[in-house]
């Protein structure tokens, strides 16, 4: 299977600081949902959204909803 690497960018608006912790949890996510999508054939944000969100808001409750939201759509 041939590897290749994809990088993509989000942006921040920072209101203070935040944990560093944060931005390695948003990219957990996002792999997670790549993972997921690759392997069901998932090629649209609604089906991905519609398939993982409320698991990952019962998951990541501490997170703003937007962050899966914006993971769903990234991926």
């Amino acid at each position: 299977m041939l590897l290749e690497t994809v990088k993509l960018t989000a942006g921040f608006r920072l209101d203070g600081l935040l944990p560093e912790s944060l931005f390695s949890t948003y990219r957990e996510i996002v792999n997670y949902l790549l993972d997921y999508a690759w392997a069901k054939g998932i090629t649209s944000f609604k089906k991905l959204k519609a398939e993982k969100y409320n698991e990952l808001r019962m998951k990541y409750q501490s997170l703003p909803s937007h962050y899966i939201y914006t993971a769903c759509q990234m991926a």
